[in-house]
């Protein structure tokens, strides 16, 4: 690949220094990212000193592609678009295990679930225990996660999400007990 290509890619995926991201990938990567098929960008998993054994906050950058098309998910997925299928009886050893190996639709159907579990487990709680609990469960879980510094910060972000969701009425007020 051309140095220039290297350096378009470098300007479509993150600020940072290409040496520290797209030298590091790829060609067929570093190509599908700048023929649009894969995102790129710089993310980082952050573990909060209140769950961290060394009982400090660290942090660790990756690279994150994500599919942009059914081409970027087939690139990911190692040429894989289909879902996972047992072997027939004649398989050969080699198609059984391409077969059996997970596929774009797998990775996407269980994404999709989860997406949906979540949404309907939300709701049964809320219903079950009304919002206020289910909120303060969801605050405790992305403080103690690490997701967010602060409770408040973490109850914005809910309340604000479960709105948009029309989960809760728009001039909804917590007035709930966070611990």
């Amino acid at each position: 690949m051309a140095d220039e290509q290297k350096e378009q890619a470098a300007s479509i995926v993150t600020g940072k220094a290409p040496e520290k991201t797209v030298k590091a990938l790829p060609e067929a990567v570093i190509a599908a990212i700048v023929d649009k098929h894969l995102g790129h960008r710089i993310e980082s998993i952050k573990i909060s000193a209140k769950v961290s054994p060394t009982k400090k906050d660290e942090t660790r950058e990756f690279d994150a592609l994500y599919a942009l098309d059914a081409l970027g998910m087939g690139l990911l997925m190692g040429g894989k678009i289909e879902a996972a299928s047992e072997a027939e009886k004649d398989d050969t050893v080699e198609v059984a295990k391409a077969k059996a190996k997970l596929g774009a639709c797998d990775h996407f159907n269980y994404g999709r679930i989860l997406n949906v579990r979540q949404n309907v487990r939300t709701a049964l709680e809320s219903d079950l225990e009304g919002p206020e609990k289910a909120i303060a469960k969801q605050v405790k879980a992305l403080v103690d996660g690490g997701t967010f510094d602060t409770n408040q910060e973490a109850l914005e972000f809910v309340v604000g999400r479960m709105k948009a969701q029309n989960k809760l009425a728009a001039d909804y007020v917590f007035n709930g007990e966070l611990k």
